[in-house]
């Protein structure tokens, strides 16, 4: 089960430096996150970055693989495409949500502020908040 975390730092840099040390300090602290920051005219600009971008497409092509194995080459060859298909679709309808919940989560940014959207593998809201406080971040559940 995945926690998604709302970071809200007082100004826009912040996000990419917090996000920078997270990255360098352990990379199963997080899965995914979406950075938003809002410039001083109101502009909302959404930057996601990932860290399993194709674990639908590279699940479903062997699972389908593995099924047609039994019925030939052919028919193991098939579906496995119809599985990459179907998990390229699954996984860019997961993005496609994920941004969109970012657009609702910092609708109401100030001018010049930014927020990390975080998507925790593990409940590790503890580690989080320490790491974010030496930024001047405010951890949320989103």
């Amino acid at each position: 089960m995945s926690t998604t975390a709302l970071v809200i730092f007082p100004e826009s840099e912040r996000a990419f430096d917090a996000l920078a040390v997270m990255e360098a300090t352990d990379g199963s602290v997080f899965r995914a996150s979406v950075v938003a920051t809002k410039d001083m005219k109101g502009n909302l600009s959404l930057t996601r970055i990932s860290k399993d971008r194709f674990g639908g497409t590279t699940a479903m092509t062997f699972i389908c693989g593995l099924a047609g194995l039994p019925l030939g080459a052919v028919a193991m060859i098939i579906a496995a495409v119809s599985g990459a298909l179907i998990g390229a679709t699954a996984d860019y309808l997961n993005n496609a949500g994920e941004l969109q919940q970012a657009t609702h989560v910092v609708r109401d940014l100030g001018p010049g502020t930014s927020a990390l959207i975080v998507d925790l593998p593990h409940d590790n809201m503890a580690a989080l908040n320490s790491l974010m406080c030496s930024f001047d971040g405010t951890v949320s559940l989103a």
